[in-house]
């Protein structure tokens, strides 16, 4: 049996994130930077229901914080507008420190994980990773040194340590900061 009223909210959902990544592009703000907030200002009543029922999924796919529906534009703040059919996707363009913490560590990840696979390192390989570069990014790595061991899989991760050897080095750009990510397969 076709539930069209879950198939509609569907549609609705998909042009509600089309629209919040074209503001990003628009704001010059890739998906791997975490933005704080999105609201989708709307008086349609299944526009609304469409949202709040897939708001997990939409912030999710466009890495946005928070979503929430209004029916005006919010005022103040520096918000990024899209329309599209009965609503407007005003995404917030302004960062917290944190905001641009997580994104700066979702790039430090990204080319570690990047590293990886040009290595043809498999998911379960263990590695060692050296961080050398921009004092901040250093301080991120050191910050979410745990974190990012995780994510990576990394058996050590030495930051602002150059190795002495390693299998795979190369330098990054990330904000305007230069960086050396080495990485070598754990034995």
């Amino acid at each position: 049996m076709k539930d069209t009223r879950l198939e509609n909210q569907y549609i609705i959902a998909k042009a509600v994130l089309s629209k919040i990544l074209d503001a990003r592009m628009a704001g010059g703000l890739n998906v791997r930077r975490p933005v704080g907030d999105c609201q989708i200002v709307t008086t349609s009543a299944e526009v609304a229901e469409a949202v709040r029922e897939f708001s997990s999924v939409i912030t999710r796919l466009t890495n946005v914080k928070t979503i929430a529906v209004a029916e005006a534009a919010p005022k103040g703040g520096s918000y990024i507008e899209q329309p599209g059919d009965r609503f407007t996707a005003c995404l917030n363009r302004e960062l917290s420190k944190e905001l641009v913490e997580e994104g700066q560590l979702n790039e430090l990840r990204r080319r570690i994980q990047s590293a990886r696979k040009e290595m043809s390192l498999i998911e379960s390989d263990r590695i060692a990773a050296y961080i050398t570069g921009d004092n901040e990014l250093e301080g991120i790595a050191k910050k979410y040194e745990a974190q990012l061991k995780a994510e990576i899989n990394a058996a050590k991760l030495h930051v602002g340590v150059a190795a002495k050897a390693a299998a795979f080095t190369k330098e990054w750009e990330i904000d305007g900061k230069k960086v050396a990510i080495c990485v070598e397969k754990e034995k």
